[in-house]
């Protein structure tokens, strides 16, 4: 990936992250608390989805994943554009997630309109059995329940903001951001503007690799909604975009998703997947970190 695309993904990303445009279209009512109590609700809201990023209860996510990238001078194009599903089992521990739609991205055996992608994850005593499927294709490997676990600590321990500066429990009274809270229903709905001075800093950063950001075309935007009591996510709006000033490289994207948690949830491994052929390699293929 040039140092164009790779600085426009940074700008658009990191604003997405910090900082977002809201969308007011959406019918819910105003939060008559204080500051402080709204900024109490987002330290809640990034507190119990780092530290619960499993759902304890069973758990159905529906979505759509959008997202465009290219840069015609060096011929590089990602065109991601599908329905996303996941599944959780608490009472097994097992998982499932699909996508289906179009996938073409540089390399072989990546670009097809419609790509049909499964994973399974079934827990087996103290390890998983991780099953996957491209079109129809299934391989299957094992690893430890302790590499799972370490994945799992890194989301936990990981910095909610993707500008350090930025405090979360700090953002009503913030120079980088202005966060509206509004309530609909049982949830907190949270909408996020990033100020100037976080876009001029993101686009200072990228001219140091001489990429020029258009800063006119940076379009970030992400609400997403909370429920008023356990704060657990229950839906996620997410949209960026921008281009360089001469329009040789740009972004686009949109991720999308519900949470439904109070579903039924009973995973089942298709008859095919019983067949898988399994990945080369040793019995901890999938291993996110270091293991002893």
């Amino acid at each position: 990936m040039s140092r164009k695309i790779a600085a426009a993904l940074a700008v658009v990303t990191a604003l997405s992250l910090s900082g977002c445009k809201s969308d007011d279209s959406k019918s819910d009512s105003p939060f008559k608390g204080s500051d402080s109590d709204r900024s109490q609700i987002i330290d809640k809201a990034v507190k119990a989805n780092k530290d619960k990023p499993i759902p304890s209860s069973d758990a159905k996510i529906d979505g759509e994943v959008k997202l465009k990238i290219k840069e015609p001078s060096n011929s590089y194009s990602i065109d991601v554009d599908g329905k996303v599903k996941a599944e959780y089992d608490a009472d097994s521990g097992d998982a499932s997630a699909s996508f289906k739609g179009k996938i073409k991205v540089p390399g072989k055996g990546f670009t097809n309109d419609k790509m049909d992608l499964q994973g399974y994850a079934h827990k087996a005593g103290s390890a998983y059995d991780l099953y996957g499927s491209m079109n129809g294709m299934w391989v299957k490997t094992t690893t430890p329940s302790k590499n799972i676990d370490s994945a799992l600590n890194k989301v936990r321990n990981s910095n909610p903001s993707a500008i350090p500066s930025i405090n979360p429990s700090n953002y009503a009274n913030n120079d980088y951001a202005d966060v509206k809270v509004s309530e609909k229903g049982d949830n907190y709905v949270i909408k996020v503007t990033p100020k100037d001075k976080v876009i001029d800093r993101l686009i200072t950063g990228a001219q140091r690799s001489k990429v020029n950001i258009d800063k006119k075309s940076i379009k970030a935007s992400l609400e997403f909604e909370v429920d008023k009591k356990s704060y657990a996510l229950n839906s996620l709006d997410l949209q960026v975009e921008g281009k360089t000033t001469d329009g040789s490289a740009s972004v686009d994207g949109s991720l999308k998703l519900k949470i439904d948690r109070k579903a039924n949830v009973t995973i089942k491994l298709p008859d095919a997947a019983k067949n898988a052929q399994p990945l080369s390699g040793s019995r901890s293929t999938f291993s996110p970190s270091p293991v002893g």
